[in-house]
């Protein structure tokens, strides 16, 4: 009866292959590890888009039409990403941005097309930059005034 790879025993093996297995062995853990946790945030990621997505469609369907042009949201959001990055927060810009939203619709347009930046999202960059306070002033409020019901 012939053997091959699969239905041979461990006692059977040269030192060489014995070797060569363990490499592997050792070299797809440390693979898994390293790499695991980007497989698994890209996993989430694409989860939050088609969340996003779906409700986009859904407000689009009731009749909430986008105030802009993609390329737009992607100015406000990269205005926005400025704004965050770095040493301090552009408070009034943010605001300035928030007041150029018109419906539920433009905020999650702008929040999928804002995608990740440094590997944050733009309500965890927004949840990381303002204290509640802030959050509430110089964004939700606005928002709110506006009578869209998305809140940061």
């Amino acid at each position: 009866m012939a053997t091959n790879f699969f239905n041979t025993q461990w006692s059977d093996r040269g030192p060489v292959e014995r070797i060569v297995i363990l490499g592997g062995a050792i070299g797809a853990t440390i693979f898994l590890l390293v790499k695991g946790k980007k497989i698994v945030e890209a996993i989430k990621n694409r989860q939050k888009d088609q969340t996003f997505q779906g409700d986009l469609n859904e407000l689009i369907t009731g009749g909430k039409n986008l105030s802009y042009q993609d390329s737009q949201y992607l100015i406000f959001a990269d205005s926005l990403y400025q704004a965050m990055k770095g040493y301090g927060t552009d408070e009034t810009s943010i605001a300035g941005i928030m007041y150029k939203m018109k419906n539920d619709a433009d905020v999650l347009k702008l929040v999928q097309l804002f995608g990740q930046k440094d590997g944050y999202t733009l309500p965890e960059w927004i949840a990381d930059d303002f204290s509640q306070d802030d959050k509430t002033f110089y964004i939700n409020n606005i928002l709110a005034k506006k009578g869209i019901q998305y809140r940061f």
